[in-house]
């Protein structure tokens, strides 16, 4: 190549002749690839306009093969790097091809669209192909800014778009959730509080041997609190609160999902005492294999990177994860995540948990918060006897559906809704659950629980079942 840039129209034939053909032709609903490509780059003005493109691409005819399509959309912004990655395999010809394509074409094309941008607009075009207000990027970036008007070390390979992405993830507002608003996980509190609460509170105490552990995991059967755990940090704990999915930290272009991870636990360093809120984060940190994509494994790698760069007793940033499925979860994620917190269903005879009345008390507390429970003490045990193995999210849906008994019945005896007052409706009663119970069914399979018992008495922190936590 030498110091030619090639062109993206010019490298298409050159890199169609490396790439294998993997995608499954069967599943394309255009008839023609090329007919695919003028759909989504006329969608994209990428053949309408032609300033936007370059003069020498050519029309698309039916000679056009996929991989012209896939390619060109690409360049153009309209196909994502991973898809680009299924057709290119990693280590081959095609790879190299493409990588050229990435660091001669498309920087000058998109330096190119970049200058072309109006200098007194707040609004400019991105090297993603979108437009982005950069008042608002700027304001953020000033923000960070020191004494000497320098960004912090962490953040100056950063792109501001993409710092100004993870900032939006930073959970501005009290989500309203307490610790009193989740039934039972003494144990789970107790030892959240310890970790996150007190360490923020007397920085002084916690140092040396009693620095908390930089990473916490929160594992169980869906609906069980471990996303209301995260949101009661929030809620508790005077911190900086990012919550996060794999989609916060995935990119379109190469190298800027790294890029985003290091953003993130940069902008925690600038920002903290922090607490990062990784919800699913089996999705972001699973096992690692040999046929995994080379972006996936990046992204991986870096996120493990600045696991363990936080865990220094100089950086007040604590990384707590939930997930349904920790068997799933790579062996050095759970060695960083130093504490693993098992939160089972609210299960009647799980005394190891405190969650004895669990259930009950999720039925008292939602109802009593609209004025609703009028439910004696044998009906509360009379419905807890037939929610066995029922989730607390199960549960809250299940006084969703019990609460619209009075409503129904006043339907059934001609009331119309316009002309239906609250005091004339009658209280939810036993009648109504039992009603209720024929149509929300428990959500989890219990035969299921087996595997995370069993994971639990191998890594989890507390698996001992002859224990009892001490309340304190």
């Amino acid at each position: 190549m030498g110091n030619t840039a090639l062109h993206p129209a010019q490298t298409v034939n050159n890199i169609k002749t490396h790439i294998p053909l993997t995608l499954d032709l069967k599943k394309v609903q255009y008839e023609t690839w090329a007919e695919l490509f003028q759909v989504v780059a006329r969608a994209h003005s990428v053949i309408d306009h032609l300033d936007d493109r370059p003069p020498d691409v050519p029309t698309p005819t039916p000679q056009w093969t996929k991989i012209d399509a896939v390619v060109l959309t690409w360049i153009y912004g309209t196909v994502s790097e991973d898809l680009l990655l299924t057709i290119i395999k990693p280590g081959s010809t095609a790879r190299d091809a493409w990588l050229r394509v990435k660091n001669a074409s498309l920087e000058n094309h998109h330096q190119k669209r970049k200058s072309d941008a109006s200098p007194n607009s707040t609004v400019s075009k991105q090297s993603d192909g979108t437009n982005r207000d950069t008042t608002s990027t700027n304001k953020c970036i000033d923000m960070l800014r020191g004494p000497d008007g320098e960004l912090p070390a962490k953040l100056r390979s950063v792109e501001s778009y993409l710092i100004e992405r993870i900032s939006n993830e930073i959970m501005s507002h009290d989500p309203n959730v307490r610790w009193e608003d989740i039934a039972g996980l003494h144990h789970a509190k107790k030892c959240v509080t310890e970790m996150v609460i007190w360490p923020l509170l007397r920085p002084d105490i916690f140092k040396g041997c009693r620095s908390p552990g930089r990473g916490l995991l929160l594992f169980g059967p869906p609906g069980t609190g471990k996303t209301m755990i995260g949101k009661a940090i929030a809620g508790e704990a005077k911190a900086t609160f990012f919550y996060i999915s794999a989609s916060s930290v995935l990119g379109k272009w190469m190298g800027e999902g790294e890029k985003l991870v290091r953003a993130l636990f940069g902008l925690a360093s600038c920002r903290q005492p922090a607490v990062i809120f990784v919800d699913e984060i089996d999705s972001l940190l699973s096992r690692r294999s040999d046929r995994e994509h080379d972006v996936t494994r990046r992204i991986k790698t870096q996120f493990l990177i600045e696991m363990e760069g936080c865990d220094t007793g100089s950086e007040q940033i604590l990384l707590i994860g939930a997930t349904n499925r920790p068997q799933d979860l790579d062996e050095a994620a759970r060695r960083r995540l130093t504490k693993r917190l098992y939160i089972p269903l609210p299960s009647s005879g799980n005394h190891l948990f405190g969650c004895k009345e669990a259930r009950a008390w999720i039925v008292r507390n939602l109802l009593e918060k609209d004025g609703l429970f009028k439910l004696s003490t044998e009906d509360i045990d009379s419905i807890c006897k037939s929610t066995e193995g029922y989730s607390g999210s199960d549960m809250k849906n299940l006084v969703k559906d019990a609460s619209m008994g009075p409503l129904r019945e006043a339907f059934t005896q001609g009331t119309e809704i316009t002309n239906l007052k609250k005091e004339d409706m009658r209280d939810v009663n036993l009648q109504d659950f039992e009603n209720a119970l024929q149509e929300v069914r428990p959500s989890v399979f219990l035969n299921e629980l087996g595997s995370y018992e069993d994971w639990n008495s191998k890594f989890g922190s507390f698996p001992s079942s002859t224990m009892q936590p001490r309340r304190d």
